[in-house]
């Protein structure tokens, strides 16, 4: 399998990576502790950011970029827990603005925008993940074989899935469907199972777990401090 890299990071299932949201902008006290404590990347949740200005996120990016020294991933989200406040034609213009600035975007697999922002970022040689949240439920076999088959037919180089678990059960199916993909896949669950799958999903090949510095950005994630000491005890280097 081809090695996917955000940046400087290779994501391997093995040895596990942290990625930081960002909800915004930090001193640059603040972003060296972050990797103090272990972030190897940080997403940059442009949409939570104060403003949505095209200058204002530019100079955000490039002093976080500046004083973080860590690779960073630009999302700016739309879905039903996170409604985008203009056009998608401001939100791919916002995506296109980014990428000299960034390491990797996230793109959500549905959206109008992934194609063509997709191949923007590929010829910049970003990385592309496509992702697809569902914060009420898990989903079925079905419906992850047809996440696949939208991703295989776009330009990007790691599909995410993060689901609602509502029991273990599920929380367990998603994980054997991530040990049997052949590509490079993210996956996550939120609410009260969440912690627990985030620390057996590096074995069984997500190449990317999400923990948060000051407050959650999705239920159940834990904090990097949390994430962090866990993966030490488990994962021993």
């Amino acid at each position: 399998m081809k090695p996917i890299r955000i940046g400087s990071v290779g994501l391997a299932a093995l040895p596990p990576r942290i990625a930081v949201p960002l909800v915004e902008p930090l001193s640059a006290h603040s972003l060296l502790r972050l990797r103090g404590q272990g972030a190897d990347i940080l997403e940059l949740r442009l949409d939570l950011f104060p403003r949505q200005d095209e200058k204002y996120l530019q100079d955000a990016v490039r002093k976080i970029r500046a004083a973080a020294r860590l690779p960073l991933i630009a999302t700016i989200r739309r879905d039903i827990a996170h409604p985008w406040p203009g056009p998608e034609t401001r939100r791919e213009k916002l995506f296109l603005s980014l990428l000299p600035f960034v390491d990797g975007v996230d793109l959500e697999l549905e959206s109008a925008l992934a194609g063509r922002v997709a191949r923007a970022a590929r010829v910049r040689g970003r990385t592309v993940i496509l992702s697809h949240h569902d914060y009420l439920r898990a989903l079925s076999p079905a419906e992850l074989s047809l996440l696949v088959r939208r991703f295989r037919r776009l330009p990007g180089n790691i599909l995410k899935i993060a689901v609602l678990a509502r029991n273990p059960a599920e929380m367990i199916e998603l994980l054997f469907f991530t040990r049997e993909r052949t590509f490079p896949l993210i996956t996550a669950v939120m609410g009260k199972w969440a912690r627990l799958y985030r620390a057996l999903a590096p074995l069984f090949g997500s190449r990317l777990t999400y923990a948060y510095y000051r407050k959650p950005t999705a239920p159940g994630q834990p904090s990097l401090r949390e994430m962090r000491e866990l993966f030490s005890r488990l994962y021993p280097s």
